[in-house]
């Protein structure tokens, strides 16, 4: 009865929803699931794993309220219908709040606002639940982790097979946008040669988890000619790499692109065409005065930041150690932790991605609260460093360094140096140098939270030769390219035993 009056409410919820039907779909849908009396909800991105219609078929969990299996991301949801047009109803209100912001509210954004954000309201506690698919710090258990949140990206080798009773514990596996992008897990193993496109990829990838799933684990056909045909193109693709490589290069030659072409295809990645250059901007190591610098200014490159990896600067064409050289700023581990929590604190840039995560993650939480709930890896801000330099070669597994020079953020005179002698005067320490503090933010923090922060950056500590003692005291310069690849061996056998864990599930 109130659909009229809705869809009139999402569509001038923000100028671009006027003709964006997508949008206006995401939204619409939470009242068809109130119009048809309420039940279940998945994203079409979302593959089911282990749903017995015994189990969830005669009753709602949780008395019909509404619930969400992936936080407040809308990868699997269920409500009756009463809870449903609840939500439906306050998600379109949670987007109206925004009718003037340079960006519309999707749906799932207009969720973790409404209720994630404030989900021990007392109001809307008898509405909705939130299970969550990401946090370690859950088991495998009871209503908790039944969504798969990120690409198992070791099933992509020939010899992986399922965890089938680990799976019994899952309902559903959500392949997003977001956990199939390469600068987030690489390019999986035997998709070098597929379409990149991202909608391509994800049907491929969906279609070989579903088939996996089913010759593994002895799982219901879920399959159409056209999920076949998606099959069977990944296994000519990859037919094609293994057999006939340099036949494939020469029928599909690249496209040879132009100077400017490649320089906005870098979009506003730390490479300089021009110098043959590349800068590792590690977060919160003074890497902006490098990215603003007259290095990256060209004028197809509207604007220079963000922290890429050197994984990812090998994607681009042309790329490569031969012709690029390379340099990245490490800071002392805690000290850099200590800047990412306050600056996050605070709000960060006041970007709204950031403003979020803050009010999520942080909020008014001290620093012993945020380390003993467990730091982050993830979240990039707080992301160790090693990760940012190294490249896997992903045949043989093995990892070496791939920055040619690492200096230290306490010796920001030597960085300004080196760019100068390398490519000319682009930095001057009368007006470059930051500003620096004397007085050591870890030197006051409890024993037991320090030693969980320098517990969880260990590997930063050993590789780059920092001392939990002296915030000062950094090796890296001195560190050969070619020596930083036993050293990565050699700190990870010293790490201890929960860290190796943690370490071969961050980074298989």
């Amino acid at each position: 009865p109130d659909y009229e009056q809705m869809n009139h409410d999402i569509r001038h919820m923000h100028p671009s929803m006027l003709e964006n039907e997508y949008e206006v779909s995401c939204y619409v849908r939470y009242f068809a699931m109130a119009a048809m009396g309420g039940g279940w909800m998945s994203d079409i991105d979302s593959i089911p794993f282990h749903m017995p219609p015994s189990e969830y078929g005669l009753e709602l969990p949780n008395h019909g309220n509404f619930t969400s299996y992936q936080a407040f991301v809308p990868a699997l949801m269920v409500g009756s219908g009463e809870n449903w047009d609840y939500v439906a109803k306050r998600l379109v209100e949670e987007g109206k709040k925004h009718v003037s912001d340079e960006n519309k509210l999707s749906d799932m954004l207009a969720l973790r606002d409404a209720f994630y954000m404030n989900k021990d309201d007392a109001v809307d506690s008898s509405f909705i639940t939130f299970e969550y698919a990401n946090d370690p710090a859950r088991r495998i258990d009871g209503n908790s982790n039944r969504v798969i949140g990120q690409i198992p990206v070791s099933l992509f080798t020939t010899e992986a097979t399922f965890d089938c009773c680990k799976l019994s514990q899952y309902l559903a596996i959500h392949v997003s946008h977001a956990s199939v992008d390469p600068k987030h897990i690489g390019v999986l193993p035997g998709y070098e040669m597929v379409e990149k496109k991202d909608y391509m990829m994800r049907g491929y990838i969906m279609a070989e988890l579903m088939q996996k799933y089913h010759d593994d684990c002895g799982a219901p056909e879920f399959f159409t000619s056209s999920t076949q045909e998606f099959l069977s193109s990944v296994a000519v693709a990859r037919e094609l790499k293994q057999t006939n490589e340099e036949e494939v290069t020469a029928a599909e030659p690249k496209q040879e692109l132009s100077l400017e072409e490649l320089i906005q295809g870098d979009r506003s990645m730390q490479i300089s065409r021009p110098h043959k250059a590349m800068f590792v901007h590690i977060p919160l190591t003074g890497g902006q005065i490098v990215d603003r610098s007259s290095l990256f200014q060209h004028p197809a490159k509207p604007a220079t930041g963000g922290h890429w990896s050197m994984t990812d600067f090998h994607t681009r064409q042309g790329i490569s150690d031969e012709e690029y050289s390379s340099f990245a700023i490490a800071g002392n581990p805690c000290e850099r932790f200590m800047s990412a929590f306050d600056y996050l604190k605070k709000g960060g840039s006041g970007n709204p991605d950031e403003v979020a995560w803050s009010k999520a993650n942080i909020g008014y939480m001290t620093v012993d609260e945020f380390v003993q709930k467990g730091i982050p890896s993830d979240y990039f801000h707080f992301k160790a460093m090693w990760p940012f330099m190294f490249l896997t070669d992903r045949t043989t597994k093995e990892s070496t360094m791939g920055v040619d020079k690492v200096f230290c953020q306490s010796k920001f005179e030597d960085v300004i140096d080196w760019v100068n002698d390398q490519y000319g005067p682009i930095l001057h320490k009368d007006i470059d140098m930051p500003p620096t503090s004397t007085v050591s933010q870890c030197q006051t923090l409890t024993k037991e939270t320090r030693q969980a922060i320098d517990d969880h950056y260990q590997m930063d500590y050993c590789i780059f030769g920092f001392d939990s003692e002296n915030a000062d005291t950094c090796e890296a310069p001195s560190i050969t390219k070619e020596d930083y690849g036993e050293r990565l061996d050699r700190c990870f056998l010293a790490t201890s035993l929960d860290t190796k864990r943690r370490l071969k599930e961050e980074y298989p």
